[in-house]
């Protein structure tokens, strides 16, 4: 399970989520840049299971949007710069399964993100599964 992260200059929140998904028992994927962020959705998604988007602000969250059709088909947590109206309003367009501000103590998005990485890793068990096994010759 990959749970890929992006946060324009926030290394507080980056660290924190760091050991949230370490304690979750997922790795992380880093990116620090809206280009950086835009090349990886040029790569297949392999084992992501997730995307968190730690957003400074409006220009930040204006971009991603601008993105939204690049990206992949998985659960979005944003992390959004205030929680005022209208910026929420905007993160709604990236269609978020949760949306939270910087200002919170994450409790809320370390309950989400692990049932979101339960059920991938439940998800991706059951495909194993159903595969169909290779008759040794």
């Amino acid at each position: 399970m990959m749970v890929l992260f992006f946060s324009s200059g926030m290394r507080t929140a980056e660290n924190r989520m760091r050991r949230i998904v370490r304690t979750l028992g997922a790795d992380i994927q880093v990116f620090r840049s809206v280009t950086r962020l835009a090349e990886r959705f040029e790569q297949p998604r392999w084992e992501l299971s997730v995307m968190i988007f730690n957003i400074a602000n409006q220009d930040i969250l204006n971009d991603l949007i601008q993105l939204k059709d690049r990206m992949y088909d998985l659960p979005v947590i944003l992390i959004l710069p205030d929680s005022k109206r209208n910026t929420i309003l905007k993160g709604h367009k990236l269609y978020p399964r949760f949306i939270t501000d910087i200002e919170s103590d994450f409790n809320d998005l370390n309950l989400v993100l692990d049932k979101i990485l339960r059920y991938s890793s439940a998800l991706e068990f059951s495909i194993k599964e159903r595969a169909p096994k290779r008759i040794a010759k």
